[in-house]
């Protein structure tokens, strides 16, 4: 069982998103657990299996003038974790500062953190690359994907297959942009989620599923298309729960829209996080598989 006291903790810094995180002792760090005794974070996040950047709205109010004029620099590391009191805190969003907003006209003065995940990097993450015949479309991936600033590759996170045609290949040019290409190419998708680049084939996905039933959903409504409006997947409404990603699965079980249960491939997910709100959510727009 859940136990439904929830926390945040924001730190930002101490050094560009492109930079890695740095030392995070000498990050600011903001903790909130909808007591009294904590300031209020809200958070909308959104993530995606395709190359559009993970993008969050980060709000915290009551911060002092010295405090906001500290974390107002663009392109300063963000880190957000969420947790459940009695389980591990979750990293659930890490990106750079594009922006912030700051609204005067509210008595807490709260400032908003417009952030995109791993965009500092690609800024600065021109390649010019060639292979050769047979090489493996995965050491293509991860040596493109290598080239971009404060990513971290992990091996397990890219599922990828195919190898380099006769003719080889050559390109020179924005990084995104060449991945984007391969992708088209041999059939996967990819994206940066939390500093950390994945990869898969559109046929696949992480082996990693989540049950969403009783206790957390709160609603499920069929994605459909075509001509019959034939049902291909499903949009779900649940509270948070931690470990549910893009291109990982979930498993719906409804006890209302029974026809609605099976497997499902995360496309597209919105966390809406708040520690003095009833707002404590997640929405989900998945596929089905198999």
């Amino acid at each position: 069982m859940i136990n439904f006291k929830r926390n945040l903790e924001l730190l930002v810094g101490p050094l560009k998103d492109y930079q890695g995180d740095g030392n995070s002792q000498q990050a600011i760090r903001i903790l909130s657990d909808g007591s009294t005794s904590t300031l209020r974070i809200k958070a909308n996040i959104t993530k995606s299996m395709i190359s559009i950047p993970n993008a969050s709205q980060i709000t915290v109010y009551g911060l002092s003038k010295e405090t906001r004029n500290k974390i107002m620099q663009s392109q300063a590391s963000v880190r957000l974790y969420a947790w459940y009191d009695g389980q591990q805190k979750e990293l659930v969003f890490r990106g750079g500062i594009l922006n912030c907003v700051v609204n005067r006209e509210d008595t807490d003065i709260p400032i908003t953190l417009i952030s995109l995940d791993g965009q500092g990097g690609f800024m600065r993450a021109p390649v010019s690359v060639s292979y050769t015949n047979g090489i493996q479309l995965k050491d293509v991936v991860k040596d493109v994907a290598g080239k971009i600033p404060g990513i971290t590759i992990d091996d397990s996170r890219i599922d990828v297959s195919g190898q380099v045609g006769f003719s080889g290949m050559a390109y020179a040019g924005g990084a995104k942009e060449f991945l984007d290409r391969l992708g088209g190419q041999y059939g996967f998708s990819w994206s940066i989620n939390n500093g950390v680049f994945e990869a898969v084939s559109d046929k696949r996905g992480f082996n990693v599923e989540t049950l969403l039933g009783a206790g957390v959903l709160i609603k499920a409504s069929p994605i459909l298309s075509g001509p019959a409006q034939q049902q291909i997947g499903t949009d779900i409404q649940a509270l948070y729960v931690p470990g549910v990603s893009p291109a990982q699965f979930v498993r719906l079980q409804s006890s209302i829209n029974t026809e609605l249960n099976g497997r499902y491939k995360v496309h597209t997910m919105n966390l809406s996080l708040d520690t003095k709100s009833d707002s404590w959510t997640m929405s989900i727009q998945s596929y089905k598989q198999g």
